[in-house]
């Protein structure tokens, strides 16, 4: 439980949220716009790679410095009056709750009915699918 603690203290687990985050978004605008430019299959390979890579240097990264007002330190050297580790969560834990309510809401506003009437696309309202008509 030592750890689980010093890890939260640190920062650690939020940063892996937060890059976790950004490392799927990446992915998934690569494997959007990849294809329509031609690239090689290859390159998405590399770029999960890399960014496999990096999550373990910013973990490493998140574990050894802290972030203050004099700008980043080795945590070592980092007093309990000089830290700002509770302001820094707070940041990361808006940029999290940011990124998360970004992606709910496209798609509750799928799944919604539309003000017209109308069902979402792929729905299986009126005219849909699921609609048969006699």
């Amino acid at each position: 439980m030592k750890l689980l603690a010093e890890l939260k203290r640190r920062n650690v687990i939020r940063m892996a949220s937060l890059y976790l985050v950004g490392a799927w978004l990446l992915v998934q605008v690569a494997a959007t716009l990849l294809p329509v430019f031609g690239a090689p299959e290859w390159v998405m390979k590399v770029l999960v790679g890399l960014l496999a890579f990096g999550f373990v240097a910013a973990l490493l990264f998140s574990w050894i410095y802290e972030l203050t007002p004099d700008g980043l330190k080795r945590d070592g050297e980092v007093g309990a009056a000089q830290s700002i580790a509770p302001q820094t969560a707070q940041r990361m834990n808006r940029m999290l709750l940011v990124v998360m309510v970004n992606r709910a809401l496209p798609e509750a506003q799928l799944r919604l009915p539309r003000r017209d009437g109308g069902h979402p696309p792929g729905s299986r309202g009126a005219g849909g699918f699921g609609h048969r008509r006699v």
